[in-house]
């Protein structure tokens, strides 16, 4: 937590891309795009009161975790129809359709966000409006979508990644009182894969989720709670505490003059190693797998993570995913805490 009164030369610099990039190295795979919404940020900044050290920190590792800073649209064309069938429920009730779809944005989208619990477009009924008795057992689209067309034209734009008509048309409220006349979300959607408007809408959806408040309030200890209120079903919580921590570095909260001295913000100094062995962890060959099978080969199947810079050393699996020996397993590890 921050003290009152004093100040910080380093709260009150503008972004720069170099934090970005130490912080997300994948930045520098779209440099244009990366320079452009740190300019962005920085003619906003301080409308919006990201003024301490903290507060750069969480929003930069949020917005960061959701799209890399080197895109602004979701990419499911890149999905395998594995991938597919894993992740969303309507290709997981219609295995057979996801081959069929692989690479095909639109189609995609408007079977998992469009038609999402349901599998015709005329049983398609939104949750808005409806009781919390009634969404329990009508299976109505939560993500506002009303029909087929709305799973493509509300898809995750933006830097928060906003998703689905009930979304955009709950940000559009709050980014045309802060930004009259700038544009309408809901007409025009596509406006959030400009720069400008990605970085409007989202610093719009940070002040009006109470973001800023519980980035000031806490360091490490309140990314979890931050990230519950990004995306409260997201399998990348223990990335984002990892990215704060990349990001506690990048803008040298270490330094920060307006940290109290008891604060108890910092990052203990062996998080990264935590993190590290919880991704381990999560490889390893259980003991249930060896006692089936002494002579299991120490090789684990793993998905590309967004940020990688290209396999090291790896081959494709018959089902299509990349797998690692140990010793590469021992170099991201080492990466992973460096």
């Amino acid at each position: 937590m921050f003290g009152n009164g004093g100040s910080c030369s380093q709260c009150q610099a503008d972004f720069t891309y170099e934090q970005i990039k130490e912080v997300f190295p994948a930045a520098a795979k779209n440099e244009t795009l990366a320079k452009q919404l740190v300019d962005e940020l920085n003619l906003i900044r301080e409308k919006y009161d990201i003024d301490t050290c903290q507060k750069k920190a969480h929003l930069i590792a949020q917005f960061g975790s959701e799209t890399g800073f080197n895109t602004l649209v979701e990419d499911l064309k890149s999905y395998t129809a594995e991938n597919l069938i894993k992740t969303f429920g309507y290709f997981t009730r219609n295995p057979n359709e996801a081959k069929k779809y692989v690479g095909n944005t639109k189609a995609i989208a408007e079977r998992v966000y469009g038609l999402r619990k349901v599998d015709k477009e005329s049983d398609i009924v939104t949750c808005v409006g409806l009781s919390k008795k009634e969404r329990k057992t009508k299976k109505c689209n939560d993500l506002g979508n009303k029909n087929m067309a709305d799973g493509y034209n509300f898809i995750g734009r933006g830097l928060i990644q906003l998703t689905g008509r009930y979304h955009y048309e709950n940000i559009n409220k709050e980014f045309q009182k802060a930004f009259p006349n700038q544009g309408d979300l809901v007409a025009n959607p596509e406006l959030l894969e400009q720069p400008k408007y990605a970085v409007m809408s989202a610093m719009s959806y940070w002040i009006n989720k109470g973001l800023n408040k519980l980035a000031n309030d806490g360091g490490y200890e309140n990314v979890d709670k931050i990230t519950s209120i990004i995306n409260k079903y997201t399998d990348s919580k223990a990335k984002r505490k990892a990215h704060y921590i990349d990001a506690y570095y990048a803008f040298k909260l270490f330094n920060c003059e307006l940290l109290t001295d008891d604060d108890s913000t910092k990052p203990d100094t062996n998080l990264k190693i935590k993190e590290g062995l919880s991704w381990a962890e999560s490889l390893a060959i259980t003991e249930a797998q060896l006692r089936a099978n002494p002579n299991t080969p120490y090789i684990v199947n793993y998905k590309q993570e967004s940020g990688s810079e290209g396999h090291l050393r790896t081959e494709q699996t018959e089902a299509g995913k990349a797998k690692m020996d140990c010793s590469e397993l021992v170099c991201r590890y080492l990466q992973k805490i460096e």
